[in-house]
């Protein structure tokens, strides 16, 4: 039996730290190229999904994961979906920063995505995103790790820029933000590539040319 998360790279660690805690042991990185932590008797892969030596602990631990971390396996979409949904667990965004989060990149996030409104919905439980229309597997599956990673990213800000900024290069501007939300390494080019599909200008240098300035990005 196998648990679902579809979370890479950076994104695993709340729940790699939450099977430690349950455990009582110490994840151990497997390294290349499998890229999976070891706690114990379970497995968490590349793609975030959990595996265990049985199905009756894995199903235990779906239970703790959810209960009390908040941490849920994701949810199958269909393909035929007339409007595409993201949902996370209310414990793993802060909603203050979120928002301040969209405000200052809200209008780049949109021309990113596609959209042309960022509404975000709370439940008792849950935070939606009611973002998307109708859009292919490639592009859900991205968006969905874009907006977990905003999630994660709003918990451990110790602080937001407000407001908006003049913008001189989208592509570089964006890829900045996305290396700072977790997106770095050849495991996330095919999803930066697709999150910077709609922007104008080079995401290698700050001025779209190369002259003598660095590809670095800076704090923002």
């Amino acid at each position: 039996m196998e648990l679902r998360y579809e979370l890479k790279g950076g994104m695993r660690k709340p729940l790699v730290k939450a099977l430690e805690e349950i455990t009582g042991r110490k994840a151990q990185y497997l390294g290349m190229p499998d890229m999976a932590y070891k706690i114990d008797t379970f497995t968490v892969s590349k793609e975030g999904t959990v595996s265990g030596d049985t199905d009756e602990r894995v199903r235990e631990v779906r239970e703790i994961l959810a209960d009390t971390y908040g941490i849920r396996p994701a949810k199958p979409v269909p393909e035929g979906a007339d409007e595409f949904t993201v949902m996370l667990p209310k414990g793993t965004v802060d909603i203050e920063k979120l928002m301040q989060i969209l405000e200052g990149k809200g209008e780049l996030i949109k021309k990113a995505l596609g959209v042309s409104d960022l509404p975000v919905k709370e439940t008792a439980d849950m935070v939606t995103f009611p973002w998307f229309g109708t859009i292919d597997m490639a592009h859900r599956l991205t968006y969905t790790r874009f907006i977990t990673a905003l999630g994660i990213f709003s918990r451990g800000a110790k602080r937001v820029h407000k407001g908006q900024r003049e913008i001189v290069n989208e592509k570089y501007t964006f890829r900045c933000f996305l290396l700072r939300l977790g997106f770095i390494g050849k495991e996330w080019k095919q999803d930066r590539r697709i999150l910077l599909e709609r922007l104008e200008g080079s995401s290698a240098f700050r001025n779209g040319v190369k002259k003598d300035e660095t590809s670095l990005c800076g704090k923002d």
